[in-house]
This record gives structure tokens, C-alpha cells and sequence, in this order.
């Protein structure tokens, strides 16, 4: 529920799954409502997909609201329009004894560390994968190593390999490779829980108290001074004044809740950055680069 808009946004990415064998006729149909305190909700319109007849790749732009077909189509056109992406995937599970093999050749790097680096499987996946299909390739490994329990040695392996490739330390993580790809991943897999632990009591708390902030004297609305004082417009300075304690309030809330959360930091995060740190002295060791 988006509230006091006419234009929602939603940023939701939402996944169904849908049984071997049911694709036939199925659609995947997408209505907007406006939501009544008093009374039933309006409808506003929808969006259909026929999803025997999507593309393998992602389908999206803007598409036109309909109305429900008992309506007159006098209201083409005039009902808005919707922004989606949408993607069909259809995956061929098989049982796991299939997949052994495979699994066993790409963590052969992390469980024999031993040998020689270049003539593994994840060494060779590394080559040959495409930087469009690097993000999918990552989060494959993370899911299969993090299976296993090797997430860690897995991230230690990749990110080892381009420390031996970079010369500059300043450059350290920034290109599109399998390693950072990895390590995002990884976050979002294991970090992703923590970061809503700790901060969306202060975010929730932000939105919720809708107070008005603004430090640029080329973009402040000194009309909305109303919601800081009832005694109508505030000045420029006042307004800014404002602001400014709100923001550090609201900055040194989340500041605290960040340092006050080390114990609830999931520890095969901690322990990847540790290992982490300790290749990146072992690889640039100076004191410069500390």
C-alpha cells in the first residue's frame, strides 16, 4: 500500500512458482486498487501476461491499465500506466545425487587448496563467464558453496585470485568481476537479515514522523515551516536550523544502532572480512597501504 500519491512506487520483486506442467493458458494478472476507508476499494485498472507467450528473457516497460472486459473500452487509454519488468524462468530440477560430480569439481579449489589454481573449474569459470551473466554465475556459487558450508573458503578463493591480478590497491574490488559479484551476493544472502535488524527501527521511525528536512536554500519550501511551527512560514534560517538537528538526530541514531549491533553481526560475515583483510596485507603489506 502506497499512501497520499498519485504516483506509487512499489520497488517490490516478487517470485511465484508455478508447478511442472500447469504453463498452458496461465496469466499473471496485475490490478491496482484505490483502497476506501468508507465504502469498497475502486478499481483502477490491471496489467495481463500470457505467460506461454513471454520471451525467455525479461519483458518490461510501461504498459497500458486496462479495464475489467465487462467494461465499455471507452476507458483504453485513459486508466495510466504501469511499469514492470517480468520473467519467465523454467529450471530442471533433478535429484541431488545427479549434481554430485559437479559439486565436487568446483569445490575441489577451497577443499585442496593445494592445487595448481589455474586448472580448476572455478578458475576456468571464471574465463569464460560474460559480464551479463557474471551476476547470475555468482549467486549459483554462493547458493551451491553456502550449501555445502564453503561460503567462506569459496570468497576467500576468488577474491585471492584477483588480490594476485591488481597491482594498484586503489583499485582494489571495483571492476565487475566473479569475486566482487561473489561478495555481493554473499551480503545480500547473509547480511541482508542483520541490515533489517538494525536499521529499520530508525527508517520505520523516519518515515513514519514525516518531518520536514531540507538544507539547500534553492529547494526549501518555506510554506511546509507549518509542520515545524504553528505560527505559519518560518525563516531560511530557521527552517535550516531545523533541519539541521533533526538530520543529526537522525544520523546519530543510526550511527548508534550500527556500532551498538557488533554482536548481532552474523559471524560468517565477520569471519569473511577478517579473512579478507588478512589477504589484503599479505598482498600489499607496506605501511602506506594500511
Amino acid at each position: 500500500v502506497i499512501k497520499k500519491t498519485r504516483f506509487p512506487r512499489w520497488d517490490e520483486v516478487l517470485e511465484f512458482e508455478l508447478p511442472e506442467g500447469e504453463l498452458g493458458e496461465a496469466v499473471l494478472s496485475v490490478e491496482v486498487w484505490d483502497w476506501d476507508i468508507v465504502g469498497k476499494n475502486d478499481f483502477l485498472g490491471r496489467v495481463e501476461f500470457f505467460l506461454d507467450t513471454l520471451c525467455p528473457g525479461p519483458t518490461r516497460g510501461w504498459f497500458q491499465l486496462r479495464p475489467f472486459p465487462s467494461t465499455t473500452e471507452g476507458h483504453r487509454g485513459q486508466l495510466g500506466a504501469l511499469r514492470l519488468a517480468v520473467r519467465l524462468l523454467e529450471d530442471t530440477v533433478l535429484p541431488p545425487h545427479h549434481y554430485q560430480p559437479l559439486i565436487q569439481l568446483l569445490t575441489e579449489p577451497t577443499l585442496c587448496p593445494a592445487q595448481s589454481p589455474e586448472g580448476t573449474a572455478l578458475a576456468v569459470l571464471e574465463k569464460v563467464t560474460s559480464g551479463e551473466s557474471r551476476q547470475d554465475v555468482a549467486t549459483k556459487l554462493v547458493k551451491i558453496f553456502s550449501d555445502q558450508g564453503l561460503a567462506v573458503p569459496l570468497l576467500d578463493y576468488l577474491t585471492t585470485r584477483e588480490l594476485a591480478r591488481t597491482t594498484d590497491p586503489n583499485t582494489l574490488f571495483r571492476s565487475n568481476s566473479l569475486a566482487s559479484k561473489s561478495m555481493e551476493q554473499f551480503m545480500k544472502v547473509v547480511g541482508l537479515p542483520y541490515l533489517h535488524e538494525v536499521l529499520k527501527p530508525v527508517v520505520n521511525r523516519i518515515f513514519e514522523e514525516k518531518k520536514y528536512v531540507e538544507l539547500d536554500p534553492s529547494k526549501m519550501e518555506l510554506s511546509r515551516g507549518r509542520r515545524i511551527s504553528f505560527k505559519g512560514s518560518l525563516l531560511e534560517a530557521q527552517v535550516q536550523e531545523s533541519s539541521l538537528e533533526l538530520l543529526k538526530g537522525y544520523l546519530g541514531d543510526i550511527v548508534d544502532a550500527i556500532v551498538g549491533s557488533v554482536d548481532r553481526c552474523p559471524l560468517p560475515m565477520r569471519v569473511a572480512f577478517k579473512q579478507l583483510r588478512r589477504r589484503v596485507e599479505e598482498r600489499f603489506p607496506l605501511a602506506q597501504h594500511e
